[in-house]
């Protein structure tokens, strides 16, 4: 068994960012169906790099790590809001005031649930601690009956290009649950393809 831990990303460690790109395009190049995060995201194929559009310096990431120091979860948080990446689809939140949105959760090891769990456990302490009420996120359509598992609300839904794409909220307050049982209890846990 594979023991990891949660560090929170250093944004002005270029190396540590790169490790970070590296990680997020690993896990998202198996989504071939998921065209749409090519328009969302920024891609470096040369490189096998990947990034959201929204600056590192309003963003806080989470990162899932392994005995040897390589990234195999992460969710990348914007704490300011100044670029909505949910507007991409067409959503928008209904306030904006202590309001957080998830770029991205994803992981290159799927069947790693507690690691995950406690990635996600740890982003909703702090952002409850920090005075953050409510998460939003956008999501494809295979993870959507996962994240409505584990407690985010669906919003709206639409369809862009044949693609379905879902705004999601998390009730921040709820927090994320009993830390005893599996936050993936009863549903398939994401692959690559997280939010």
């Amino acid at each position: 068994m594979t023991e990891f831990g949660v560090a929170v990303l250093d944004t002005e460690n270029r190396d540590a960012v790169i490790a970070y790109e590296r990680a997020f395009y690993d896990a998202f190049r198996r989504a071939t169906s998921n065209r749409l995060v090519r328009k969302l995201w920024e891609g470096n194929v040369e490189e096998c790099r990947l990034a959201t559009r929204v600056p590192y310096v309003d963003q806080r990431i989470y990162t899932l790590i392994d005995r040897c120091g390589c990234i195999r979860a992460a969710l990348a948080a914007n704490l300011t809001l100044r670029e909505f990446q949910s507007a991409t689809f067409g959503f928008s939140p209904a306030r904006r005031d202590g309001t957080i949105e998830v770029l991205t959760f994803f992981s290159s090891e799927p069947r790693e649930i507690r690691g995950k769990a406690r990635l996600f456990r740890r982003f909703v302490d702090d952002a409850r601690r920090e005075g953050y009420h409510t998460a939003y996120a956008t999501t494809a359509e295979h993870p959507v009956r996962v994240y409505r598992g584990i407690g985010w609300d669906l919003l709206a839904e639409t369809e862009i290009d044949a693609e379905r794409r879902y705004f999601l909220r998390f009730d921040l307050a709820r927090g994320a649950g009993d830390a005893r049982r599996p936050l993936w209890a009863g549903h398939r846990p994401p692959l690559g393809a997280g939010f």
